[in-house]
């Protein structure tokens, strides 16, 4: 049976960077390139016409930056994730990118495991940060619920829960309870519901500021 690749799109304003990403994951199992994009236009003329499942995109580029990139993508191509590369670490900007609809934000001086790392996170369901951006958000407490209460978990969930803040897939969390994936997935849904979060970044912040982590 012949393993089903994750098909990526990489869209900079720069050809040398996507010929740099292009030959750094030339090589990765798993993992195949099936279009690039010099800019926000056409890498939605290129989504129309072609299935892909993860877009890495440049935040900053003319006309349509990678946070307004993703935000499109999430509105039109529900199936597709977004990876914003960026060498900012701007609290603000590393927000806007999550609210915007990305799955991850990955630094540009990222190593090459570090990137297939990330895609391969994002293509079983879950988002990545690159490592240090997690701290970086954790350190915000915006956006939560005035009256959020922890009475509202279960014991389940919130041992689910510090394991999320603490960057485990779903995978690795289903190991270490010995659950199912599935019923992972089902505990996080409800858990984004209960606390009024829509992603894992949301909800490791509101591990972190409710004291249900160390940091």
């Amino acid at each position: 049976m012949v393993e089903e690749k994750v098909r990526l799109l990489l869209v900079d304003d720069h050809q040398l960077f996507i010929d740099g990403i292009r030959s750094l994951l030339s090589r990765e199992p798993g993992i195949e390139i099936v279009g690039e994009a010099l800019n926000g236009k056409a890498a939605m003329d290129f989504l129309q016409d072609n299935e892909v499942d993860i877009v890495l995109s440049d935040m900053s580029m003319p006309q349509m930056t990678g946070i307004e990139l993703a935000r499109k993508i999430r509105q039109k191509f529900e199936n597709t994730q977004v990876i914003v590369l960026s060498m900012n670490k701007r609290k603000a900007l590393i927000q806007d990118a999550m609210h915007s609809g990305a799955s991850g934000y990955v630094l540009k001086d990222a190593t090459k495991e570090e990137l297939a790392e990330a895609i391969r996170s994002i293509a079983s369901g879950d988002t990545y940060l690159s490592k240090g951006v997690g701290k970086i958000l954790l350190s915000m407490n915006q956006d939560l619920k005035p009256n959020e209460d922890l009475a509202s978990l279960t014991d389940r969930e919130l041992e689910i829960l510090k394991l999320i803040a603490t960057e485990l897939s779903n995978v690795e969390i289903a190991t270490r309870l010995d659950i199912s994936r599935r019923t992972v997935e089902t505990h996080r849904k409800n858990i984004m519901k209960k606390v009024g979060v829509k992603n894992s970044v949301g909800l490791a912040r509101y591990a972190f500021s409710h004291g249900l982590m160390e940091g």
